[in-house]
């Protein structure tokens, strides 16, 4: 059974800007190793102040580039982490999905919401318009009667 990956939230990355940072070297699905065996710039970190876990990316330069967040530390992080890091990940791509998706759901619930209620609205209102089906042709369109 596969679980879906908690992200943290914005009210949990906020909270845990400048909050305590604790670095997680032992969990009991052993991320934190699996990380190292992936590549070993990623480490694995617990914000206090957040309540969350970021896997983050040591870089060249010595900056610290956060790849993920999580609410819970799960299987999926390290699917997940072996997936972003892969050469043939597509960030954009992935992006352009994920908006697709959310475009789709968000107007198949307006649909859900609106289809029942728009046809009672229109069948209301063409009877207390009294309004009927006409056909308008420009001039010269013969019917053929």
């Amino acid at each position: 059974m596969t679980q879906t990956l908690r992200r943290a939230t914005i009210a949990q990355v906020r909270a845990g800007r400048g909050g305590r940072l604790v670095e997680v070297d032992d969990d009991i699905f052993d991320l934190a190793k699996r990380l190292h065996e992936i590549d070993t710039s990623l480490g694995l970190d617990w914000n206090d102040a957040g309540g969350y876990f970021r896997v983050t990316q040591a870089l060249e330069n010595g900056q610290t580039h956060v790849v993920l967040t999580c609410q819970e530390l799960t299987p999926e992080v390290i699917e997940r982490v072996r997936l972003v890091v892969s050469t043939g990940y597509d960030l954009v791509g992935e992006l352009d999905r994920l908006d697709r998706e959310r475009e789709r759901e968000s107007a198949r619930r307006l649909s859900e919401k609106t289809g029942v209620l728009g046809e009672r609205l229109h069948h209301a209102l063409r009877k207390d318009l009294a309004v009927k089906d006409r056909i308008f042709l420009p001039p010269g369109v013969d019917l053929g009667r």
